[in-house]
């Protein structure tokens, strides 16, 4: 008999690797582990309770877009998540947000490997990533232009070619006190080590390529992992749709190797077995995480109305702490910590003027003083150019 418990899986504002579609802002990826019989009478209670009969689909399916659209929808979908809230887990990612930690991620974090931890623990990657998404948003045109041509290299069907995203950068008129600039003045300071990681990253020989920007593969692993923590042997289930259905070839590289069939021990000790597919018209449980996907993704497109409030906030604890969700508060003047990590930047840039960026204990040393001494008075104050 098999005992694994099906963990359904469903996704909203999905753009593919494109996570510049500025009508899609937000990647929503919803799971539940809800049984099957209890979310198909959910699901029939919702419709008689609500009187929402009219807004089924002709195969019956409910869809949370159109119901969030329709006070009685709104109603029914609160009373739906609330009797399955023990049941639901929801990701939110904002794209541009997610484009920002990609270039972090790929541009700045090879060259600070080594003491990754130490840069972790300071917050500095989200003082970074949080920067670009600012000059995003603010229509700083350099920092759009560098992103723009960063997200083109990592599409698909492109051939890798930096000549746009280093062009851009070169032409830049230097302001030191300009954190973006200095962002970008990094790329170009250590421009053979970060192009050679490019190079690597983009070889679609390794089948890399494609999924450098594409967001549902890192929901199904973080959905897996909470779920791993409930559940001693899961098994994913997941829309037959794209895009969790292109996950089915290199699913083995992000949990492991289906190879035999078999389930195997996953990264939390429990057993994870080979994805399933279906439609979710079909499988209650998917109906319930494709209405979670679709409602939580009105909601975070849609801040300020009272139902996307009411959910976002009443339902916090169904939502992620593993979100890319930027808080511009960490990168406030008046957060202090965000000033410190200002200062480590200007001195990252200063070290790589020589031929690159070099951790040695020496500068180790001064970072970790930046970190950790009291501030003086003058230095506060650089962080008014943050």
């Amino acid at each position: 008999m098999n005992s694994s418990q099906k963990i359904y899986c469903d996704e909203a504002g999905f753009t593919g690797s494109n996570l510049l579609d500025a009508t899609q802002p937000h990647f929503i990826f919803a799971s539940t582990d809800i049984a099957e019989d209890r979310a198909q009478n959910l699901l029939d209670q919702a419709v008689k309770k609500f009187r929402i009969e009219r807004l089924r689909k002709g195969n019956g399916e409910l869809k949370g877009a159109e119901l969030a659209q329709h006070h009685q929808g709104q109603q029914a979908l609160d009373w739906l998540f609330n009797k399955c809230r023990k049941n639901l887990y929801v990701i939110i990612n904002n794209k541009q947000f997610a484009v920002a930690a990609r270039f972090f991620d790929i541009t700045f974090e090879p060259l600070i490997a080594s003491h990754n931890t130490f840069f972790f623990r300071t917050n500095f990657h989200r003082f970074v990533s949080i920067m670009i998404y600012a000059g995003l948003i603010t229509g700083d045109q350099l920092m759009i232009d560098a992103i723009k041509n960063f997200h083109t290299i990592f599409q698909p069907r492109n051939i890798l070619d930096v000549t746009a995203l280093k062009s851009s950068i070169d032409r830049m008129a230097l302001d030191r006190t300009s954190t973006l600039q200095n962002i970008l003045h990094f790329w170009q300071l250590n421009e053979a080590k970060v192009l050679a990681e490019y190079n690597r990253l983009g070889d679609k020989s390794d089948k890399m390529h494609k999924w450098l920007l594409e967001l549902s593969d890192t929901g199904l692993h973080i959905s897996l992992n909470f779920w791993g923590t409930k559940h001693k042997d899961i098994t994913p289930f997941c829309d037959d749709s794209k895009p969790l259905s292109e996950l089915k070839p290199i699913v083995g590289d992000i949990i492991g190797k289906f190879g035999d069939g078999v389930s195997f021990p996953f990264t939390n000790q429990a057993k994870v077995r080979p994805i399933e597919f279906g439609k979710s018209h079909e499988n209650p449980g998917l109906q319930i995480a494709d209405l979670a996907a679709s409602s939580f993704n009105y909601a975070a497109n849609n801040r300020g109305k009272a139902f996307s409030e009411k959910l976002i906030n009443d339902y916090a604890d169904c939502i992620s702490e593993h979100n890319l969700l930027p808080d511009l508060d960490e990168i406030s003047p008046a957060n202090e910590q965000a000033v410190r990590n200002y200062l480590m930047l200007l001195l990252l840039v200063d070290k790589s003027k020589n031929g690159g960026l070099v951790l040695t204990p020496d500068l180790m040393l001064l970072l970790h003083h930046i970190q950790s001494a009291e501030l003086p008075e003058e230095f506060l104050k650089i962080g008014q150019d943050v």
